[in-house]
């Protein structure tokens, strides 16, 4: 405090002290000046919204808006760059003058907001250029009735601007600043250039905002120098504030005048008129459009502030450089002009300082917001400090690593192992102590098997319970192993037994029988079956029985897996096989019988495919099973791949140190390698999965974790169903591991959209969204999307596989429980299925295009109200502040649903090559309306929009069609639209009195042979008619 009040310091900041000496002696009314256009610069705001999210909000909003608008480059991107911080002067290229503009709205809006926060309220706003948008919402103009609506008005905003820059008659000029010259002076140097450059901004006395058209900038420029004046070429192009922009002076007013609707709560000032906004709404849209058109007048605004009796003056925006100006302006007046930001300084220090003074100067202040979210504690003055090394001990960090949950069905208060992470993530392991030979789990898949049956020596049966707990391993072989819900990350696609872990389980069971003898050959492997495991645990009955010995004596075991089927069923019912093979025993790993062949690509290709090139990319598997390390190069006759050893110790719940008989992840990556090597086009549509080998040669115990190998592919064959490939695999040294003859993978044609999902679950869409184009008169949005995926083919009454691949990948937790309990046919279940989707991504485009942010299909929820209608539901509805309305519909062939926000919607489809019978004409319309059919030309396709129309209405009204369809009348129809009008007559007006006489659009379009409405209804009148109606 001495060294403060000598003058010795200015400033403690490490103890929170500033001093000032700008005490407005005359105190006054506080205004706050949101600055406009060029105050934005790279990394502004950063230390304060990384500490309060409330100013986080804004800019988040401000990318939202963009995304909406179809913009490109976020303004976040380039206000917040990834690199060090920047104190250079905005790209506008990059950003683009849209962006620019939302940038600086972000700045004001996070301020405004944060002083709100902190109970800090203007007696006045003003705003200068665009920071006029913050005025009259500070104000309370506009009347944002939720965050939607001013997502929306900066949305509009965007385009118009975009629109603006390109607008044809408003020209491109040059934006200078002059400073050094009286205003005199100025117009005395700009006259010989006539209407060449004029006067945009009038910042102080000697500081001037000038536009210039092109031709006359270099003589402008020069003349000004010349007259002793400081010019600076600003980062703009267009001519703001001039009479150049009356072109665009329609489009503005058409803006504002949507969101001008209320009386301000404090006075606005115009820096054009230099005085109060006053008048009727009107007035105050044509004063906001002309600003646009007229100079700024900033210096007289300031003087009209102070002799209206505003006395501290604060700044709300980036940069800080309109403080100086005020003080330029009101040099021998009293006042006090605080900037909340400058470019050069601690964002927190310089608020901390601009807080300081504004308490100073009688602002009451809740200091306990700027403690918010920064661990601050009260401090009891009582009590003795606490010593260092208790303060050290406080500061420890605490562990903040959730527990990681594998999968949809694992029981409440369980967790899984963690899996481990993708390969090229994980740090090389210390291969002289990762593993032991001793202390080892032998048989780690029969460790709570049960034996069935069993002669010594000879045959054994055991059972064994599969489930994503004890096997942790499924969670990462799912089709869908990456994140099927960006909501609940428990959630995991269909689980598939993994053919090498098959493998392992027939190799343990044929030990049982032999087990001092290893694994040393594999034949006859098929997998007629896939094993899935959908509810919490699958029971399999794995067998073994002893055959005649090899030539060289080697020991020959059939083994099988055979699914047990329900306990309480027929003893002897014939269960499926899910695998066999014969498993070949032998005292000790053979050596190799001939030398390594040589692989020479045939066609090569350079690929360096490594990490996220292969997953998820190209392949499934989670990253228990992510062991192909690299693949360098492809060819026409194959490839090489390098793999490496992965952690064995989070593949199963009972131990974390298993003795395979095999190495059963490395004997799985053939079948991905050759996955790979036709997939060099990702998510071609067609999706392998392997299906058996003809033999396997073992030549070495499953190696050391982190060992690395190369697995040399050699491509048999590639036919429309089925491909093929032997395989050889040597460690780092080229001793040989294991050799692989006719691999077999099948090959299903899942066709791209669903090879996508399986692959990339929280992105892919199934459905196809129908172009707006189609239905052009639709008065606000409404999304439509028509299920085109799962071909025929692939969803049989014997086989409903993909069917089950698609629910999981798709559906929520409960649905899933509801999906396995229903009955019916596969066509039927597909129909219910498909309609849940087409849903889905109807509210996932909608949340993706109005909120920019993305949700998986299984986020989206689908359930019933009470009156039956589909509702969508889930934790997406606490991001959104729209009411999601939905409505599907399908023939025997085709299913399309919709959503529109904060409305009543109701769709219908019908095929219009159907014949109409004579009597269903007679009672679905009546003759006026038959007649307006055969006057539009379409005949009976106009009856099919007619009905359509119908069906969508009462879908709308969520009723149904119980007064019947003849008392809903359609009175006209624009075929070039697709428009129809329809009126409530008789019982459907009795029933809904609020709709008599009331004309209801409806949309239709055709989409190959289909017929599709749409009718979109307002909430509040539907709210009002059920209110009022008997029928619901």
């Amino acid at each position: 405090e001495r060294r403060l009040a000598e003058g010795k310091e200015r400033a403690l900041p490490g103890k929170g002290v500033f001093l000032s000496t700008d005490l407005c002696p005359a105190p006054g009314r506080t205004v706050f000046v949101f600055p406009g256009e060029g105050s934005q610069y790279p990394d502004m705001l950063r230390e304060l919204c990384l500490h309060f999210p409330v100013c986080r909000s804004a800019f988040d909003d401000a990318d939202t808006a963009c995304a909406l608008a179809g913009c490109t480059t976020l303004p976040s991107k380039w206000i917040f760059p990834t690199g060090a911080p920047s104190d250079a002067e905005p790209d506008e290229d990059g950003l683009g003058i849209a962006g620019a503009v939302q940038a600086v709205l972000a700045a004001n809006t996070a301020f405004y907001r944060f002083f709100t926060q902190l109970g800090i309220s203007p007696d006045a706003v003003a705003g200068v250029g665009v920071g006029e948008i913050n005025a009259f919402e500070c104000a309370g103009v506009f009347g944002f009735d939720s965050r939607l609506a001013r997502l929306q008005a900066l949305r509009d905003g965007y385009r118009l601007l975009t629109a603006v820059a390109d607008h044809p008659k408003t020209p491109r000029c040059v934006c200078l600043s002059s400073d050094g010259l009286p205003l005199e002076t100025l117009r005395a140097c700009l006259a010989p250039h006539g209407d060449q450059a004029v006067i945009a901004r009038e910042h102080s006395a000697n500081l001037f905002g000038l536009s210039v058209r092109p031709a006359a900038a270099e003589a402008v420029m020069r003349s000004l120098k010349e007259a002793g004046a400081t010019v600076r070429v600003l980062p703009l192009v267009q001519p703001y504030h001039t009479p150049w922009m009356e072109p665009v002076k329609p489009e503005l007013a058409a803006f504002f005048g949507k969101l001008i609707r209320q009386p301000a709560t404090v006075p606005v000032y115009s820096c054009m008129l230099a005085a109060p906004h006053e008048g009727p709404p009107a007035a105050w849209v044509d004063h906001a459009a002309s600003q646009w058109t007229r100079p700024l007048r900033f210096a007289d605004t300031i003087r009209r502030l102070h002799d209206d009796g505003f006395r501290v003056f604060v700044e709300l925006g980036a940069r800080g450089s309109l403080t100086a100006s005020i003080d330029a302006i009101l040099h021998h007046r009293p006042h006090v002009a605080l900037a909340a930001n400058r470019g050069h300084r601690s964002d927190i220090q310089q608020m901390h300082t601009t807080l300081a003074a504004l308490a100073a100067h009688g602002q009451r202040i809740d200091i306990a917001q700027l403690h918010r979210n920064r661990g601050s504690r009260l401090v009891d003055l009582e009590r003795p400090r606490p010593t260092h090394a208790h303060r050290a001990e406080r500061m420890l960090p605490v562990g903040t690593a959730l527990p990681s949950l594998r999968a949809a069905e694992i029981p409440d208060g369980l967790v899984a192992p963690q899996a481990p992470a993708p390969v090229g993530l994980r740090p090389p392991a210390d291969l002289a102590t990762r593993q032991a030979p001793d202390g080892l789990t032998d048989f780690p898949l029969l460790l709570d098997a049960e034996r069935v049956e069993e002669h010594p020596g000879d045959y054994i049966a055991l059972a064994v319970d599969l489930s994503i707990f004890d096997q942790p391993f499924l969670a990462d072989s799912t089709l869908g192993s990456s994140q099927v819900s960006l909501a609940d990350s428990t959630l995991r696609g269909l689980p598939l037994m993994p053919l090498g872990m098959l493998a392992e389980l027939m190799a343990e069971a044929a030990r049982q029988l032999a087990p001092e003898q290893v694994v040393v050959g594999i034949e006859q492997f098929t997998a007629p079956t896939r094993l899935t495991v959908e509810g919490s645990t699958r029971s399999v009955r794995v067998s073994a029985r002893r055959l005649p010995q090899t030539a060289a004596g080697a020991c020959r075991i059939q083994a099988s897996v055979h699914d047990r089927g329900d306990p309480a069923g027929e003893a002897n019912e014939p269960q499926p096989l899910m695998a066999q093979a014969i498993i070949l025993l032998a005292d000790h790993y053979p050596h190799p019988a001939a030398a390594p062949r040589t692989l020479a690509l045939r066609g090569p290709v350079k690929l360096d495919w490594r990490g996220a090139d292969l997953y998820p990319t190209r392949l499934h598997h989670g990253p228990s099973f992510q062991n192909i390390h690299a693949i360098p190069g492809w060819g026409e006759n194959g490839l090489v791949a390098h793999c490496v050893a992965l952690p064995r110790g989070n593949l199963l719940r009972r131990t974390t140190t298993p003795r395979f008989s095999i190495d059963p992840v490395l004997l799985g990556a053939v079948g991905a390698t050759l996955a790979a090597w036709d997939a060099r086009e990702p998510c071609s549509g067609d999706l392998q999965l392997p299906v058996g080998f003809d033999a396997a040669v073992f030549h070495a115990a499953p190696g050391p974790e982190w060992n690395r190998g190369t697995l040399n592919l050699f491509v048999n064959a590639r036919e429309p169903q089925r491909a093929t490939a032997d395989a050889e695999v040597a460690d780092d040294e080229g001793r040989p591991l294991l050799a692989v003859t006719g691999w077999t993978n099948r090959i299903y044609p899942v066709g791209p959209a669903l090879h996508h999902l399986v692959l990339h679950p929280d992105e892919g869409f199934l459905t196809t969204e129908i172009p707006r184009k189609l239905l052009p008169s639709l008065s606000q949005e409404v999304i439509c999307c028509i299920a085109d995926a799962l071909p025929p083919a692939l969803v049989t009454e014997q086989d409903d596989f993909w069917l089950r691949v698609t629910a999981y990948l798709t559906l929520s937790l409960t649905e899933r429980l509801k999906w396995r309990e229903m009955g019916g046919s596969p066509h039927r279940r597909r129909e219910w299925l498909l309609g849940r989707i087409a849903a889905k991504d109807c509210v996932r485009h909608c949340l993706r295009t109005r909120y920019g942010r993305k949700w998986a299909a299984a986020d989206i929820r689908i359930e019933t109200d009470e009156a039956g209608k589909p509702c969508p539901q889930g934790e997406w509805r606490r991001h959104c502040g729209a009411r999601m309305d939905i409505s599907i519909t399908h023939t025997t062939e085709h299913i399309v649903a919709a959503v529109a926000p904060n409305a009543c919607l109701g769709i219908d489809i019908e095929r219009r090559d159907r014949s109409i019978s004579d009597d269903f004409a007679a009672a679905a319309f009546g003759a006026a309306e038959q007649e307006l059919a055969a006057e539009s030309g379409e005949g009976a396709t106009a009856l099919f929009r007619f009905w359509c129309a119908k069906e969508a209405l009462v879908k709308a009204l969520g009723t149904g069609l119980r007064y019947g369809a003849s008392d809903l009348l359609v009175r006209a129809y624009d075929r070039q639209t697709g428009r129809l009008t329809v009126e409530a007559t008789r019982l459907w007006a009795q029933a809904f009195p609020v709709l008599r006489n009331l004309p209801i659009p409806v949309h239709s379009c055709l989409l190959d042979n289909l017929v599709l409405a749409v009718c979109v209804l307002d909430a509040a009148l539907i709210a009002e008619t059920r209110a009022a109606s008997p029928a619901f």
